[in-house]
């Protein structure tokens, strides 16, 4: 039985992928991304996405995406992230593939700007206190992105896939697992 199964291993690497060269895929995802995070309250903001997928070879895929995660508990995120996938084949119109990126994500927090108006309200009538002290400075913060994940296509025909991803994404104090499905236009 172990035989089999590194035979099937081999035959599954060594598989083509159904990313051909030069193909350039339009797609659409939705989902929802929980917050790692110690004690009190998670944040779990549910985000729609746009990518562009170009094929650099027949194995190596590359993404760029623009989303929005919608805000829960105050928190909200504008993302666009550049992605590379490799193609595996694991059935006739079935690829899998692990999922390495970086990006951009701009925080926005209504807590941040709840501290703005008590701090002109404070001023306006005499009793100024700082409230930039709790570390909040501005109503939103730029973070760098770094991504990793795994993720599955199905190719409906050839020019329709539907797939679902899971990633583990690191943004400067924040840990998250987004979770999406979609499907995307392939040309």
């Amino acid at each position: 039985m172990k035989k089999f199964a590194l035979v099937v291993l081999v035959a599954l690497v060594g598989m083509s992928a159904s990313a051909q060269k030069g193909q350039t895929a339009l797609g659409l995802s939705f989902g929802l991304a929980p917050c790692i995070e110690g004690g009190g309250t998670s944040v779990k903001n549910f985000g729609i996405a746009a990518k562009l997928q170009y094929g650099l070879t027949d194995k190596f895929r590359g993404e760029l995406g623009l989303g929005y995660d919608f805000k829960d508990f105050g928190f909200g995120l504008f993302h666009a992230t550049a992605n590379f996938h490799y193609m595996f084949d694991v059935a006739e119109k079935i690829s899998v593939y692990p999922i390495v990126g970086i990006g951009y994500g701009r925080m926005v927090n209504d807590w941040i700007d709840l501290n703005d108006y008590f701090d002109d309200f404070y001023h306006d009538y005499g009793y100024y206190d700082d409230f930039g002290d709790y570390g909040y400075e501005t109503p939103s913060m730029n973070r760098f992105i770094v991504q990793c994940g795994i993720g599955g296509e199905y190719y409906i025909n050839e020019h329709f896939a539907v797939n679902a991803e899971a990633k583990f994404q690191y943004i400067k104090d924040f840990k998250r697992i987004p979770i999406s499905i979609g499907f995307a236009y392939l040309f």
